[in-house]
């Protein structure tokens, strides 16, 4: 009689089991057509029916779910199908691909191809949102649309040619140029050429023509005017969208062109010499070099060596999140602003260049760490470089600056949909007293200011966020009369906005409580230097380095003001550590320490570990304390209170050997000590959970490689390059 079989539990599987089991059970040889995120429909019949081979996927517990969404959203092709008038109730229902709860699984889509018949109605308040955010956060790499066949009405059945023009659709435009993008196509129907090449000058009757071309499947033919290229029978004409960006988007500078997809090598070679002669000639012809002709872009990865112990010195950089508000503050200043030591990092890049595109002039010093910034006696709003701002929530804090400069001004929309209702509302909370009442579309913020507002002013924030306090300080900042400011963040960022603009001569009482006072001035003309204080989320993460490497390193220039309780807490977890006697930062006010760890035997804490507004754990340190956890012995429970889905990217963890366990959306129960291993991950969309694999990393024994990592970039200047002179061995590669 055989032996019965041992049950196990799938989840005590090593993490590269689970993988190939699961890899197996859900990568499919065909594009899935999404339903939701539970359902899942590859779009081939199966063998002798004509009906969809739908799978039911049923999986148990969040952690199963998290592994399972990782491997089929990144390693599958998608077909989203939105050619009906209303997108389909299953896909904007709660739990639906294009609803909040989505987000993630949106975030994760390596390859997309989209089905439409229009770019009104439900795809600009809901589709187009949602493929913007795909796309900005850096996962999406391939986009294949197929428009059509779009509907029409009247007699002649002849669709409206002035759909390119519309704001919708130029939008989309706009997105197919975006740089990230590795791979893109367009394809629309051919009897409606006219609607998306409205510059074709043939007649209806010519098209109708067409149609009834007979062309063969490997032949091709290029229209009278070398727009479009027909292949593959009469029905699908591939458009060279790249022409299109810069017909209806002008001024739009493309980082990258690609040359439309074709089947065979000459048809390849052919398309490449047809797009770049276009786009020279459109070049010459505005006599401008709005198109930058080149390859295309493509992805960072890590590849790490781990199980290193790291030794020596690194000294932390300064505030991403400060410089970025001291930028937008400038343009309260008349006068020359000089800023010392400022982050060379992507988020500040963006800043830079949208202030720049408004007339804003921004020199960097030869040695590229000093920033010189003169606005203009009047700032051209109406130039905005409309893609630089979206890349940046932050285009949201020029509100505050621009409050008392202009009656009324637009803005372009800072990101996807899930930052209108969860971010912006508070902002606006806090600026409506001062005046201002914005009107949100897809597209951009419609702005006005109301002159009728009080000199003595009490402005109560809903929210004791960071941005939402600094906006709420420079609106008050640019205008004469007393502003009282309650449930204030008091965060490090905000003091150094507030120490910067008193140097501006705006008195600021209360520095560093929840309560200010802010006495404005309503022309500020004076040339000022300051150095903006050193970044705190910088210091833990360096921090955390050392510690999850069992390393003895010692981190430089750390405000220790905004560690305090952090250290503390590692503390009770038994982190060995030395600090040096205190000084002060380059802007006078902030106090510094330099931080020695120890190799430590860690436990865990007592109680679970939070986050709280400033002076308690900042959250964006709550994720390093994820791969603390996991080194040390007994179970720790991390609750993210704050964002509805950051807990679920620190899962990946369980990739390189930890045992994360997902409870809900909000809280994590991690157990060790943790023997690392090497894994290949791709990079989490958001940046703490990205920087907190890479440390992982540094302890997993073996070689680990980390995908798609332009995203730390964001918010850290050089950072594998400064592990590397601690000892850390990584090498940065491209595919």
């Amino acid at each position: 009689m055989a032996a019965a079989s041992k049950p196990f539990r799938f989840l005590d599987l090593p993490p590269e089991l689970r993988d190939a089991i699961l890899s197996h059970l859900l990568v499919s040889d065909f594009p899935i057509i999404l339903h939701n995120t539970t359902l899942f429909a590859p779009s081939t019949s199966v063998s002798g029916s004509g009906s969809a081979y739908f799978l039911d996927v049923f999986l148990v517990n969040m952690q199963m779910y998290q592994e399972a969404s990782a491997i089929f959203y990144s390693q599958n092709r998608f077909t989203l199908n939105a050619q009906s008038h209303r997108l389909p109730v299953h896909l904007t229902s709660r739990g639906g691909f294009l609803s909040e709860e989505g987000q993630d699984a949106r975030r994760r889509v390596r390859s997309l191809t989209l089905h439409l018949t229009r770019v009104g109605g439900e795809f600009e308040r809901v589709l187009g949102p949602a493929l913007s955010d795909m796309v900005l956060s850096g996962s999406l790499r391939e986009l294949r649309l197929r428009m059509g066949p779009p509907s029409w009405r009247g007699p002649n059945r002849i669709p409206d040619p002035d759909m390119v023009q519309r704001p919708p659709f130029q939008a989309l435009l706009r997105l197919l140029a975006d740089p990230y993008l590795e791979k893109v196509e367009l394809l629309a129907w051919k009897v409606h050429l006219t609607v998306f090449c409205p510059f074709h000058r043939k007649t209806s009757s010519s098209i109708k023509a067409d149609i009834r071309m007979d062309i063969k499947s490997d032949a091709e033919s290029i229209d009278d005017q070398g727009l479009a290229i027909l292949r593959n029978g009469p029905d699908w004409v591939s458009l060279n969208w790249r022409a299109m960006v810069e017909m209806y988007g002008v001024g739009q500078k493309i980082m990258r062109v690609a040359p439309v997809r074709a089947r065979s090598r000459a048809s390849s070679r052919a398309a490449r010499t047809y797009s770049v002669e276009l786009l020279a000639r459109i070049n010459s012809a505005l006599k401008a070099d709005l198109l930058a002709i080149g390859s295309s872009s493509r992805a960072s990865h890590l590849r790490v060596t781990g199980g290193r112990q790291l030794s020596g010195t690194i000294t932390v950089k300064s505030s991403k999140n400060g410089a970025v508000a001291l930028l937008c503050a400038s343009m309260l200043n008349r006068g020359r602003t000089r800023l010392r030591n400022v982050a060379r990092i992507v988020e500040v890049d963006r800043i830079v260049d949208v202030l720049r595109s408004i007339g804003v002039e921004a020199t960097w010093s030869g040695d590229g760490r000093d920033l010189d910034i003169i606005p203009p006696a009047k700032l051209d709003l109406a130039s905005i470089d409309s893609d630089a701002a979206r890349r940046t929530r932050s285009i949201i804090m020029f509100f505050g600056p621009l409050l008392g400069q202009e009656p009324a001004f637009e803005l372009p929309y800072a990101g996807g949909c899930d930052l209108g209702t969860r971010t912006v509302e508070p902002h606006m909370i806090a600026l409506r007293p001062f005046g201002l009442d914005v009107t949100v579309t897809a597209e951009r913020y419609h702005a006005t200011v109301s002159p009728d507002v009080p000199d003595d002013l009490k402005v109560v924030l809903t929210e004791r966020g960071d941005t939402v306090t600094e906006n709420a300080i420079m609106a008050a900042a640019g205008r004469r009369g007393t502003t009282t400011i309650r449930n204030a963040s008091p965060n490090y960022m905000v003091q150094d906005l507030c120490f910067y603009l008193e140097r501006l001569g705006v008195r600021i009482d209360g520095v560093g409580t929840t309560t200010l006072v802010v006495h404005g001035v309503d022309d500020i003309d004076v040339d000022v230097d300051y150095a903006p204080s050193e970044d705190p989320v910088e210091a833990m993460s360096l921090l955390t380095a050392g510690i999850v490497t069992d390393s003895e390193i010692t981190v430089a220039r750390v405000p220790i003001e905004f560690m305090e309780i952090e250290l503390a807490t590692l503390a009770e977890m038994g982190l060995r550590y030395t600090t040096s006697p205190e000084y002060t930062a380059e802007n006078g006010r902030t106090r510094l320490v330099d931080i020695t760890v120890h190799p430590s035997e860690l436990h865990a804490p007592l109680d679970k570990i939070h986050p709280m507004p400033f002076p308690g754990l900042n959250i964006d340190n709550l994720p390093f304390f994820a791969a603390i956890a996991a080194c040390a012995r007994g179970k720790t429970l991390i609750h993210d209170w704050v964002y509805d889905h950051r807990a679920i990217h620190l899962t990946d963890l369980t990739r390189l050997g930890a045992d994360v366990r997902l409870l809900d959306a909000h809280r994590l129960d991690i157990s060790g000590p943790t023997r690392w291993s090497g894994a290949e991950v791709s990079c989490p969309p958001a940046l703490r959970p990205a920087v907190v694999i890479l440390l992982a990393m540094l302890a997993a024994k073996g070689t680990s490689v980390l995908r798609g990592v332009d995203i730390i970039a964001r918010g850290y200047e050089q950072l594998q390059e400064r592990l590397i002179e601690l000892g850390a061995q990584i090498e940065t590669f491209r595919d």
